[in-house]
């Protein structure tokens, strides 16, 4: 069908309206534009008529990744729907019939771990305008457990449009005692801003908020390490910018 629509008019837009990710990988070169429009709602398809038309600026990040290759993903069940009967063939409303091992990595700490392949990360999107994301810097470089991890950046609007951009910070331990993500997601915040307008952002992350669990003593620990701080638009890194500080 894209196919087909393509030979008519390259210039096309194709919104996909559901509930998780799909594989673009085999037509996206047919869509200049790609629209995410998750589950709309009544009122879908008058937001979708002024995105489409310019009398909005779209400014949505996505809360997943999109893999480029189906087997990346978990293997869901042939007949998802044989587990909402339970064994007197009642039906049960209480099980959800696509229930699937994620197992501990998922998602873009999944896709970091194994060097998957991907589409669209975790936390990206675009809009009718552009934004610069000036060098992270640190309140200070070392931080005692009660404390808090304070990263500021200036996001900058370099486009000719008002819009809206997500700054993310993500932390990641290399050298932990314990097996962890590359990267997890700690805190963000959106700013509007006007074409030319530029804020500076900060982003507070507590101490104890970079704790693990430890198993054996069932308690929460935060390791005396180095840490790397990332600070971008998406959990893609050409759109992440790093530095480094210290618990002792």
């Amino acid at each position: 069908m894209l196919r087909a629509a393509y030979r008519m008019q390259k210039k096309m837009a194709v919104v996909y309206f559901g509930g998780s990710a799909v594989i673009t990988k085999t037509w996206e070169r047919l869509a200049p534009a790609i629209i995410y429009g998750g589950f709309a709602g009544m009122n879908g398809g008058y937001a979708l008529a002024r995105i489409l038309f310019g009398d909005v600026n779209p400014s949505g990040k996505l809360s997943f990744s999109m893999f480029e290759r189906e087997s990346d993903y978990p293997d869901m069940p042939d007949n998802p729907f044989h587990k909402l009967t339970t064994k007197d063939d009642s039906f049960n409303p209480w099980v959800d019939p696509y229930d699937v091992n994620y197992d501990y990595y998922f998602g873009y700490m999944l896709a970091d771990k194994k060097n998957i392949p991907v589409s669209y990360p975790f936390g990206f999107g675009l809009s009718y305008t552009t934004f610069s994301v000036s060098k992270p810097t640190l309140d200070k470089a070392v931080y005692a457990k009660d404390e808090t991890v304070k990263v500021t950046c200036t996001v900058t609007n370099t486009g000719d449009r008002q819009g809206g951009e997500v700054l993310q910070a993500y932390v990641g331990v290399p050298h932990s005692v314990v097996d962890r993500p590359e990267k997890a997601l700690k805190n963000f915040d959106k700013v509007y801003l006007k074409p030319g307008e530029s804020r500076r952002l900060e982003l507070a992350i507590p101490v104890k908020d970079l704790a693990y669990w430890d198993e054996a003593d069932k308690d929460w620990k935060v390791e005396k390490t180095r840490y790397t701080l990332y600070v971008g638009t998406s959990s893609q890194e050409k759109d992440l910018q790093t530095i480094e500080f210290e618990v002792r």
